[in-house]
Formats: structure tokens, sequence, C-alpha cells
């Protein structure tokens, strides 16, 4: 993920940032009202990021072949679409990996409560 990471930042300091994120903005996250919003891979969360990611290296304007602007914002996308299922994937595994370490997962103060139930019966 950290190679993914580096990847975009070069696609950023490579690329027009401010047209990658408007070309993005209007082309990417266009919502079909017949799809179900789960359906879709295509979420503005990941517009956002790079918005937020493009702002952070300050946005400057670039001239670049417009061909190359173009295979660069889809390859951001894509980046980005990576590194979402990556962290989801890493959130998963975290909560399965807790899960074993703690199959009863119920605040200690109502197993407490239940144990001082069992001990009255």
């Amino acid at each position: 993920m950290i190679q993914l990471r580096r990847r975009l930042v070069t696609i950023l300091s490579t690329a027009d940032p401010s047209d990658l994120v408007a070309r993005l903005s209007v082309t990417y996250a266009v919502i079909d009202p017949d799809q179900n919003e789960s359906d879709s891979n295509r979420s503005p969360a990941h517009v956002e990021y790079l918005a937020l990611l493009a702002l952070g290296l300050g946005m400057p304007r670039r001239s670049i072949d417009p061909r190359e602007q173009i295979g660069l914002t889809w390859e951001a996308i894509d980046i980005v679409r990576d590194l979402v299922r990556g962290a989801a994937d890493l959130v998963l595994l975290e909560s399965m990996k807790s899960r074993r370490d703690n199959p009863d997962d119920r605040p200690k103060d109502i197993m407490r409560a239940s144990h001082a139930d069992e001990g009255r019966k």
C-alpha cells in the first residue's frame, strides 16, 4: 500500500492536479438512479481523498499533454480504489483477529452481572 501511495503522489506531482480533480469530479462519481449505491465501486470519497492529497501538495498548475493527463487521472483513481479496498480488508482482518482473541466481546460489567446472577441460582 505504501508503494501505491507513493505512485499516487508521483502522479499528482506529474499531472495537473487541479485538472485531475476537476475531471474526476465531473465524470467519476456520476450517480445512476437505477443502481443501488452499495453495488457501485465509485464513491465520492475517492475523489475527495485525491482532492485532499492534491491540496496538500499545493495543487500547482502544470502544462501536460491532455492524453497523458487522462491516463494519469484514471490511474490515480484506480490506485485510490485499491487503497480503499486494502484499508477495508485490513479493517476486516483486524476485526476477525479481535473476534478470535475475544470471542465474548460483551462489556465486562455485563459479564460480571451475568456471572453474579448465575451464582444466585
